[in-house]
């Protein structure tokens, strides 16, 4: 009896150990990134999120028989993370709820949810959208603007080596560079980025960040179409103006330090 009794009583202990160790683990975590520098959390954010995006654009690329083909690899626990991968990404980038029906599966969303997701429209818009060109078009677009904006950073980080000493500006040494996070060092690199185009003294309207660009980057011959839409994307809460951390967590997220060295060793994009 006071075996089973110290036997429990351990199972507890462990129990209760465990739980305070995990909220110990997560109030660190929160804590620590309250330390993070303007920009690097929102700018994490947004590369998880474009990350994600390149992930599904490269799985739009494969062939039907290689998906099916990937399909013998999957287990029961990778099925159930693809579908709530699914379901959040209804939820977080469509505004809709996978299900009216299914209560467990809605969840509140800002501005929206009250319609629900209807996968078979989404295929027939994608079979018209194909027929029509409109799919390719987009495709085109996209790369093509992701084409400038890798130019642009490429461009405003080397501007910001030429302007910059000490650690923000050739990393110190191989060492230091060795050891930080690739999280870091695309931080360091947007934010030598703003620095070299002066956005560190202040925001830049539309008007301003255009003319900025045409006047130190002039030599890329970017399209103004893509510069725009650029400063579109960055200015997150429609203000009118792009701040520093606005411009380093969408150049971090886009733009991360070892996708920008493996242009600058293969000369990918030319300098032109």
């Amino acid at each position: 009896m006071n075996e089973a009794r110290t036997l429990y009583s351990m199972i507890i202990m462990m129990g209760f150990g465990w739980a305070v160790s995990f909220a110990v683990y997560n109030f660190t975590c929160w804590l620590l990134s309250l330390c993070y520098p303007s920009g690097m959390t929102k700018g994490r954010l947004t590369q998880t999120v474009y990350n994600l995006r390149d992930v599904s654009a490269a799985m739009l690329m494969l062939m039907p028989k290689d998906v099916m083909n990937r399909l013998k690899t999957l287990g029961e626990h990778d099925l159930d993370t693809l579908r709530e991968a699914t379901t959040t990404m209804v939820h977080v980038f469509f505004g809709k709820q996978v299900s009216l029906h299914r209560r467990r599966q809605q969840r509140m969303i800002m501005g929206g949810g009250f319609s629900a997701w209807d996968h078979n429209a989404t295929i027939l818009q994608l079979l018209e959208d194909t027929e029509s060109g409109v799919l390719e078009t987009r495709v085109v677009h996209s790369c093509r603007f992701r084409i400038s904006l890798l130019k642009l950073s490429r461009a405003a980080f080397a501007l910001g080596d030429l302007t910059s000493s000490g650690l923000s500006g050739s990393w110190g040494s191989k060492a230091v560079s060795q050891v930080l996070p690739l999280g870091v060092k695309s931080y360091l690199d947007a934010k030598m980025a703003a620095k070299a185009i002066q956005l560190d003294k202040g925001e830049l309207t539309r008007e301003a960040f255009l003319d900025m660009v045409g006047k130190k980057f002039g030599y890329l011959h970017l399209p103004t179409e893509h510069v725009d839409e650029m400063f579109s994307c960055m200015d997150v809460d429609n203000s009118g103006t792009v701040s520093v951390t606005e411009f380093i967590s969408y150049i971090m997220a886009n733009t991360p330090h070892d996708l920008v060295h493996q242009l600058n060793e293969g000369n990918l994009l030319g300098y032109e």
